[in-house]
């Protein structure tokens, strides 16, 4: 797991030594166990380790092989095919690092090596004989790749931060990314914060070249074939395979290792397959669990339960080789830790109410020693994924005995009436009646799109014209059932742009990396290359993951309809953070910038009219989870930014 920095200059540049180590001393604040620089000529590369897997101590990086100098973060799941394709010995590969490998594979296939990596990476490659330099990043975007390009020099990072740290890399807010931001648009890859620096796309390479740059997508999960087993258990076995592949691969480590768990089916999943694989080392698998500051019994809402103790102890009597710890941020607000993330991260928060018991579980890892935490962040859209739009799909087939099959067998399964569900999922495909619909139910804040949950300012919002931005890049502020579910989920899991600065983030705060089973490449391919019926077999959804756990989870997690709303306690901690709440205000009044882009007069409004119930209510949960705080971590980071604080 590593930070690195690059420059590569044109033309000669006495400064190029002194760049590079102002970017390198701004990466220090993360934490390493090592670090090293290189110069040659025109180009100058920096590197820090934090080392988690077992071949990290043979890691040297920047790692020269002439004719090519590689630096990058890069962990390498397929190690043993890769290496069998290349014809190295199985003897060999212990103590061969990621970099190597990588470099083994780029010599023998050049660019198209990055299609063959199954893992989470971020690489540059200079190949001295041509005077070209690559940069890829995998194909989920898991770890971040960010560059500026000059006039006459081309500069990169993993961190934003870095970047800003030499000298001609002008420090300049991007307004129209931060309304983009606001309205939850997160679909733009390319684009970032900054004026001056960009992102290297998911599942794309980036040349540098004569100082030309060329960007190519190397990998497309679009392009996937079809696999078609000849019965249900074919495809039960085969993803059980997979799964347990991919979660073997994420326990490759020589650091203590930890699980985010919940009570519900993708993290749980993960938790117990990996305990059950550790047993047979003798290893007991901690667990980390946020519940509420103070939990109140069983109580919930018809959709969501707010306590995950009593399922995870289910859970803990089904697999007995997890070691449970439970997480309360008892006193946390949206402020605690804010700053010194946004200034490692360089990004506002998404979701600032999640990351007050993400913190408290990666400080909690930290002090246990735990280097490694699983999650399973993209299980919706893989293992897990509930199949629900294929009844659309029938209905639109004309396989209507099929489909009323189906509905029938998932009465009980199915939310809410299955008939309503059908006919939601068939009409948000026709724009006409999705506008008629809007129109007659104007006061629905589902309907308002962004302006029902976000704290941009329609005035701004309207200079640049977001409505027609969202609609090019293919966001719907609305959320409405996709017209193409598979595009979406392809959509989902190439990454929302800041996926990987905050899995980063993480591990440069408390040195502990985050690893997601249900984001391999592996098992995303076989996810999405069956077909969606799995997914929803006899009408239940969650299918697929429900028939493949069976033997695993308890039937309480299995059967569960509700979802677990892990930040339960937000309308206490928001009350909390009522004074601060309004102190950012009366500041940002201050900020031209952030008059301009925030609706800070709404802002106001809410918390002069702060509620005293009802916090559970659409239009109150829109009001208060989602638009103040999300306005006032936005804002935030802008006055600091005008401070020089970032």
């Amino acid at each position: 797991m590593s930070d690195f920095a690059g420059i590569f200059n044109f033309t000669p540049n006495p400064a190029l030594r002194s760049n590079l180590e102002a970017m390198s001393l701004a990466m220090r604040e993360h934490a390493f166990d090592s670090r090293d620089s290189w110069v040659l000529k025109n180009l100058g590369l920096a590197h820090q380790l934090l080392q988690r897997s077992p071949e990290d101590r043979y890691e040297r990086q920047p790692l020269q092989e002439p004719p090519y100098t590689i630096v990058g973060d890069i962990r390498i799941d397929n190690r043993e095919e890769l290496a069998a394709e290349l014809g190295i010995s199985s003897l060999k590969i212990p103590s061969l690092p990621d970099s190597r490998l990588v470099l083994l594979a780029y010599q023998k296939w050049g660019k198209n090596c990055f299609s063959k990596l199954v893992g989470a990476f971020s690489i540059a490659i200079f190949d001295h004989s041509k005077g070209e330099l690559v940069l890829a990043r995998d194909p989920l975007g898991q770890k971040p790749l960010l560059y500026h390009e000059g006039s006459d020099f081309f500069a990169f990072s993993t961190l934003s931060k870095a970047l800003h740290a030499h000298p001609r890399i002008p420090r300049k807010l991007n307004e129209p990314k931060l309304a983009e931001l606001l309205a939850l648009n997160h679909n733009d890859h390319r684009t970032t914060v900054y004026d001056s620096i960009h992102r290297v796309p998911p599942s794309h390479f980036l040349k540098v070249t004569n100082g030309r740059i060329q960007i190519e997508k190397y990998y497309d999960l679009a392009t996937i074939e079809p696999i078609r087993c000849k019965s249900d258990q074919e495809y039960l076995d085969l993803g059980r395979s997979i799964f347990e592949k991919s979660v073997k691969s994420a326990l490759r480590s020589d650091r203590p290792i930890g699980a985010m768990m919940s009570g519900g089916l993708d993290s749980s999943s993960v938790a117990c397959v990996a305990a059950n694989l550790l047993a047979q080392e003798g290893v007991t698998l901690p667990t980390l669990t946020h519940v509420p500051q103070h939990p109140k019994g069983d109580e919930g809402t018809q959709s969501q339960y707010f306590d995950e103790t009593p399922l995870v102890h289910q859970i803990h009597k089904k697999t007995k080789n997890l070691r449970l710890n439970f997480v309360k941020s008892t006193g946390r607000t949206l402020f605690h830790e804010l700053d010194r993330r946004q200034r490692l991260i360089g990004i506002p928060d998404r979701n600032p109410l999640n990351h007050i018991w993400i913190d408290q579980i990666s400080e909690l890892a930290e002090e246990r020693g735990i280097r490694v935490l699983l999650g399973g962040a993209r299980g919706n859209m893989t293992l897990s994924y509930n199949g629900i739009p294929h009844l659309s799909e029938l209905a639109k087939k004309g396989n209507w005995i099929r489909l009323a099959t189906m509905l029938r067998q998932g009465a009980k399964e199915l939310p809410g009436s299955p008939l309503r569900l059908l006919r939601n999922q068939l009409l948000a495909q026709y724009k006409p009646i999705v506008a008629l619909h809007r129109l007659l139910n104007k006061d629905d804040i589902r309907y308002l799109g962004w302006k029902g949950y976000s704290a941009l300012n329609n005035k701004y919002a309207q200079e640049i014209d977001i409505d027609t931005r969202n609609e090019r890049l293919g966001f719907d502020p609305r959320f409405l059932p996709p017209s193409d579910p598979r595009a979406f989920r392809i959509v989902l899991l190439t990454g929302p742009d800041y996926f990987g600065d905050f899995s980063r983030v993480l591990s440069g705060a408390f040195k502990t990396e985050i690893r997601d089973p249900m984001a391999d490449l592996r098992l995303v391919r076989f996810c999405l290359s069956i077909p969606d019926e799995q997914y929803i077999k006899n009408g239940q959804p969650r299918s697929l993951i429900k028939r493949m756990m069976a033997n695993v989870l308890p039937k309480s997690v299995l059967e569960n309809k509700r979802k677990g709303l892990q930040a339960s306690d937000w309308p206490e901690r928001l009350l909390m953070a009522k004074p601060q709440i309004e102190a950012e205000l009366a500041l940002l009044q201050k900020s031209d910038t952030a008059r301009r882009i925030l609706d800070l007069d709404r802002m106001k409004n809410l918390v002069e009219h702060w509620p005293s119930g009802g916090w559970y209510e659409r239009e109150t949960t829109y009001h208060y989870h989602y638009l103040l705080p999300r306005g006032i971590v936005v804002g935030r980071f802008i006055r600091r930014f005008e401070e020089g604080k970032l």
